[in-house]
């Protein structure tokens, strides 16, 4: 389908900012089927942003702002045509092919524990139980069917800093936490994988030029010969409803802002995702 994005960010402070420096990760890309028709970013107050390519393949726009200001608005608005759902290689490997030493030097950042998804025991001993006696595919289906049936989706639980095990202990959290603690069983059971940011569609037969409230997502993408999109919180292959926008290790290689700045404490945070479907 496609799909017009507006993501609008808006920062309040108690007092006067006098600088900040800001990175963005909010424009979608143009991969595996996905094709961005336009992109924007704009910055109230009204600054240049700068964009480039980060280590991922994302893009990023820096911007700073060096004038006194109560409130910073960032808003990123896209039109895209989604890709349809596409599911593990008909010919994937086993874990002999995924435990050759050259495999597992070509994806060793997506192998290693990463902050958000480091292993202890637990999360150890439970990827081993998953992965036991299966191929690489059919643990990553143990996994999700697992993190579907025994972690619950509710807000308020975990924040951005949660890790995989936390989300363990806590078995509540969000698409985040869903993702985190996909990534570390699945790393942990010798399957590479990768986090990934972008909008889900809410409706699967929406109606066009409708605007609806949405927000931002997060899947994984598991490596089984070829990369397999999958989304935890739903337990589907990710598809036409998905846009990508991002992947790294975790939300940290991800964020869609990030940055620093000088001045008054802040008082507010407001995100609101628009989503409209155009065909």
């Amino acid at each position: 389908m496609r799909l017009a994005i507006t993501h609008v960010t808006g920062y309040e402070y108690e007092g006067e900012v006098v600088a900040s420096y800001n990175l963005a990760r909010l424009t979608p890309r143009s991969v595996g089927g996905q094709l961005v028709l336009d992109h924007r970013i704009v910055v109230d107050p009204g600054v240049a942003t700068f964009p480039s390519i980060d280590y991922w393949g994302t893009v990023v726009h820096a911007f700073d702002v060096h004038v006194p200001h109560r409130r910073l608005e960032v808003t990123g608005r896209s039109d895209v045509v989604t890709a349809d759902a596409v599911g593990p290689p008909a010919d994937a490997p086993g874990f002999d092919v995924l435990e050759r030493d050259d495999v597992v030097d070509q994806f060793a950042e997506l192998l290693a524990p990463s902050s958000m998804t480091a292993a202890d025991e637990v999360v150890a001993a439970l990827a081993g139980e998953l992965r036991a006696g299966q191929s690489p595919v059919e643990t990553v289906e143990r996994v999700i069917e697992w993190v579907r049936d025994h972690v619950g989706y509710e807000r308020g639980v975990t924040s951005v800093a949660t890790p995989a095990t936390g989300v363990l202990a806590a078995r509540r959290g969000v698409c985040q936490d869903f993702a985190h603690l996909t990534v570390a069983l699945l790393r942990a059971a010798r399957v590479p994988a990768r986090y990934v940011s972008g909008y889900l569609y809410p409706l699967t037969d929406g109606e066009v030029g409708v605007s609806l409230d949405g927000e931002s997502h997060a899947w994984v993408d598991a490596w089984a010969g070829g990369w397999w999109s999958v989304d935890p919180t739903s337990g589907e292959t990710a598809g036409d409803r998905h846009v990508r926008v991002a992947h790294g290790r975790d939300y940290q290689d991800v964020a869609p802002l990030a940055g620093i700045y000088h001045g008054a404490p802040s008082k507010s945070l407001m995100v609101h995702v628009d989503l409209t479907r155009l065909t």
